[in-house]
């Protein structure tokens, strides 16, 4: 596999708030893995791989710390005006599958086995996805104010969740029973997928932008386009922990460390957070350097993906194709 000409790691300082004051070292080191132009991407393989979906139609699987493309997935155009930016992908926990989304067409793929299997048309553009550890299940969020629940054996048909908006962000339970959508009337809403009813509601009252469901996936979290990540008991619907963030914060994406005791935020503007969630206190932000366009104007560089690497350790996939880690 040819292996597209990058820059050599850099890096660029940035500051590091550690309790409300500077702490010294304070630069991010960065991974070149995309071109720039990411439009989503996630963290898999304990936070050590990345996945990355372009504007360009193609998503791209990496060991982010050496720099090494392990996989290219592309899609193929469904007009002859040039190929649909992948929009939503996601992975299975162990890395044994991936899936992306460019268009209203959703791909599964096996990097292992270099198997792949679909597309599925599913008639409006989709805007997320999640899959089970063996792929036997997906939860497919779509503009078309759809959820469409994938179930086994995946050559079925999908069966589809309607709602009053489109949806935005979706989770999994690891057995597939649970999947809980966020939409963009700000409700998030749990449903049991072998009957298709819903379990819980929240309204939140601002567009849904990212979900997350603790290790254990005992508690779930979720992030309102404006407002703080609100916490609740997966199985009872009981409030978890205090709110996450200040009244007018906007998060676009979250992940709990391994312990399951912390929160790992990220912004359209670059900056990344750790919070407690016993205390909502927020122990540690670092900003994503920030990145030139065309004009030579500095713009931020938003967050696609955060992760927890352990000891203190964390990542952040960025719109220009860079891993930023602290800690490293």
């Amino acid at each position: 596999m040819s292996r597209p000409l990058l820059p050599r790691r850099a890096l660029l300082a940035a500051p590091l708030l550690l309790l409300g004051r500077a702490a010294d070292a304070a630069a991010p080191a960065l991974f070149p893995v995309a071109a720039a132009g990411v439009q989503c991407g996630c963290f898999l393989a304990q936070g050590e791989q990345v996945l990355a979906g372009t504007l360009q139609g193609e998503a791209t699987l990496w060991q982010w710390r050496d720099e090494r493309q392990l996989a290219r997935f592309a899609h193929e155009a469904p007009e002859p005006s040039g190929a649909a930016a992948v929009r939503a992908c996601a992975a299975a926990p162990d890395g044994a599958w991936l899936a992306t989304a460019a268009g209203s067409r959703l791909h599964l793929w096996q990097p292992a086995r270099q198997r792949h299997v679909g597309p599925w048309e599913l008639g409006s553009p989709i805007r997320a996805v999640a899959l089970t550890g063996d792929a036997e299940h997906l939860l497919i969020g779509t503009q078309g104010m759809v959820a469409w629940h994938l179930p086994p054996p995946r050559q079925g048909r999908p069966a589809p969740i309607r709602q009053n908006a489109a949806i935005g962000c979706v989770a999994l339970t690891a057995d597939g029973r649970l999947g809980v959508t966020g939409s963009d009337d700000g409700v998030v809403r749990v449903w049991d997928l072998a009957d298709g009813t819903a379990r819980h509601r929240w309204a939140l009252g601002a567009p849904i932008r990212a979900l997350a469901l603790s290790p254990d996936e005992r508690v779930l979290a979720a992030a309102p386009g404006i407002g703080p990540v609100r916490l609740w008991h997966l199985e009872d619907g009981r409030p978890a922990g205090p709110a996450i963030g200040p009244a007018r914060a906007g998060f676009a994406v979250l992940a709990f460390t391994a312990d399951g005791r912390r929160l790992v935020t990220g912004s359209a503007s670059g900056e990344v957070a750790l919070w407690s969630l016993k205390s909502g206190e927020r122990k540690a932000a670092w900003n994503a350097p920030r990145r030139a366009d065309k004009q030579r104007a500095s713009r931020p560089n938003a967050v696609l993906a955060v992760t927890a690497l352990g000891k203190g350790s964390y990542a952040a996939l960025l719109s220009s194709g860079q891993v930023a880690a602290w800690g490293v």
